[in-house]
């Protein structure tokens, strides 16, 4: 199982850093239009979470089938994504359009189809090193030296992905088989997003979304589209990636340190409005490193979704958190979609960093402004 989780996540950290980016430089190469490539590239980011809006409680229905079983769907699923979407970039297919719809739609798929059992999930906690979390991260480097360097093209890189997802699948052979229940019905979900009693839980992963789409699309999109080096971006996702890491260990370590909440929500907009003057390579990274030191707490584990580093079992309420994080990330794509049609490149990305940098700042406000509530009743208990 370890071994099978690191090397799907391997690939998916490689896969997440640079699809979306791929699919923005190979619309801007054909047509020369800068707007119209970032709406292409965000409408497929979009079309792939409602894939996953929709498809999360029917995959959740059918946990009963078993939830290994479930696992190995979602990884044949995921590597089908990646051959359509290499067939498109090596222009070698006959519909590069529909094998970039084709492509995101699975991708969307997989999200919703693979879901580590409860069991497996607590039983890879205890085993997972700290040294493979680094190994994870450093990946998304080397891959975009690799491409830099005309080592591999954007579409061996895909293809070398989907080696390794097969050899991942294999692993997963000889698991026990777990069948977990699911209680509510395919429609119960959608219904439960308006229900006052889910409204803050909702809401507050809703925005864990939106930060999750600006880190992991919106970002490394303006970053390429600033230096249009693979090498930087690659270095720069590593980057994120390792101060995320750092932020998850510096709270296990010291979870009784809560700042006060303004202090929060102003440091945690401010990762999102220094992105706005970071223009040459070396302050791009550097802002990749802080931006997550100064997120709104729980951002690690849910945009760690996005780029490979978490691990989930799915129930009712998980299933409705993946739903309001998809929304979330959905929100952000038609922002961006919009936006580009309206907006010059740069104006676009000012402007979708100031709204979440207000987002942000909201959500750390209230965030911590009510765990400083819960952790007082609790000493008055």
């Amino acid at each position: 199982m370890i071994a099978h989780r690191f090397l799907l996540r391997a690939s998916l950290a490689a896969v997440q850093a640079f699809v979306w980016v791929f699919i923005f430089h190979m619309a801007f190469a054909r047509t020369g239009d800068a707007g119209y490539a970032l709406a292409s590239a965000a409408l497929l980011y979009g079309l792939s979470h409602l894939a996953t809006i929709f498809l999360t409680p029917l995959a959740a229905r059918l946990l009963g089938l078993g939830a290994v079983r479930m696992m190995a769907y979602g990884v044949l699923v995921f590597a089908a994504a990646l051959v359509f979407w290499g067939e498109a970039f090596s222009g070698a297919g006959m519909f590069l359009d529909a094998d970039l719809v084709l492509g995101a739609i699975l991708f969307g798929a997989f999200r919703a189809l693979y879901t580590v059992p409860y069991a497996l999930a607590r039983t890879e906690r205890g085993a997972v090193s700290l040294g493979m979390e680094i190994a994870i991260s450093l990946v998304p480097a080397g891959a975009g030296f690799l491409i830099a360097s005309v080592i591999l093209a954007p579409s061996q890189l895909l293809f070398v992905g989907t080696g390794i997802i097969a050899a991942s699948l294999a692993l997963l052979t000889g698991l026990p088989e777990y069948r977990e229940r699911y209680a509510w019905e395919y429609r119960a979900v959608f219904g439960e997003l308006f229900e006052p009693r889910q409204r803050r839980l909702v809401l507050h992963t809703l925005g864990r979304g939106i930060e999750s789409a600006a880190l992991f699309f919106l970002w490394p999109l303006a970053v390429f589209s600033f230096v249009l080096s693979y090498a930087t971006l690659g270095l720069m996702m590593t980057a994120s990636l390792l101060a995320i890491l750092a932020v998850g260990f510096a709270r296990a370590r010291f979870s009784t340190f809560a700042p006060l909440p303004l202090s929060h929500a102003g440091a945690a907009a401010a990762g999102w409005i220094l992105r706005m003057a970071a223009f040459e390579p070396i302050s791009l990274v550097l802002v990749s490193v802080y931006a997550p030191l100064s997120a709104s707490e729980g951002l690690g584990s849910i945009a760690q979704v996005e780029s490979a580093e978490n691990s989930t079992y799915l129930d009712e309420h998980s299933a409705l958190k993946e739903v309001a994080h998809s929304l979330g990330c959905l929100a952000v794509a038609l922002l961006i979609a919009i936006a580009a049609n309206i907006l010059s490149l740069t104006g676009v990305f000012i402007t979708a960093f100031a709204v979440i940098a207000f987002i942000a700042g909201f959500a750390a406000y209230h965030e911590h402004a009510s765990t400083s509530r819960g952790r007082m009743v609790e000493l008055l208990q």
